[in-house]
């Protein structure tokens, strides 16, 4: 059960990934930004909270600002 767990989530990672070849990481940073942007906020009675996304570990990851 364990192994077929760690092999469907190793398969939803890569689905993620591009191969190295086609990764453009300026674009994708930007157009990742954007992204966030429009969902990352929530405005709640005039003030906003910052929601946090499993893309926003991708982007801190892929900045090199993690650890």
């Amino acid at each position: 059960m364990t192994c077929n767990r760690e092999a469907n989530e190793r398969a939803n990672y890569q689905r993620w990934l591009p191969p190295m070849s086609a990764r453009n990481f300026r674009g994708f940073i930007s157009a990742f930004q954007a992204f966030w942007v429009g969902i990352g906020y929530l405005i709640e009675g005039g003030r906003r909270t910052v929601t946090s996304h499993v893309y926003s570990l991708r982007m801190w990851y892929l900045t090199g600002q993690a650890g």
